[in-house]
């Protein structure tokens, strides 16, 4: 299930105020309360377990099929954007809630910044493994080689 559908649709508890509820009223509406802050810490740990997977290190160590690192790199940057819808659909009461979600958005951008770095420092290693022909003329025409 996403972590939208644990958190069943439902946004915050109306605000009330207390001072003109009955005692039972000022429980059920505490119990929701409470209710809401669960669902709301368990379904962020959620996202940021699924954001730790999007690691470059770790999607290599599970992969069980040989992985290029291009595939690697758009396949962190798919589960990336998959986090952040879901990010976008987690109900906020507070400017707590709005801020701890904002912090996870940022986390998930410099995730896919991170990604375009990687992919731009090996770019040119590898277009060279992709066509090792070009690599082969280079060096001839230039006179060097690396052994």
């Amino acid at each position: 299930k996403t972590p939208r559908a644990k958190i069943g649709g439902r946004g915050p508890p109306p605000q009330e105020d207390a001072s003109a509820m009955a005692p039972q009223d000022v429980a059920l509406a505490l119990e929701r309360r409470k209710e809401f802050e669960e669902n709301f810490t368990r379904t962020l740990r959620d996202l940021r377990k699924e954001l730790d997977a999007t690691d470059l290190k770790v999607l290599g160590s599970k992969s069980q099929v040989g992985m290029g690192v291009r595939s690697m790199l758009q396949l962190s940057n798919e589960r990336v954007e998959k986090v952040m819808e879901e990010a976008a659909q987690v109900p906020v009461e507070e400017r707590l809630h709005i801020e701890t979600l904002r912090l996870l958005m940022e986390n998930c951008k410099l995730r896919k910044c991170l990604n375009d770095h990687c992919s731009g420092l090996l770019s040119n290693t590898l277009s060279r493994v992709d066509d090792p022909q070009d690599s082969r003329s280079s060096k001839t025409q230039s006179g060097f080689s690396i052994i």
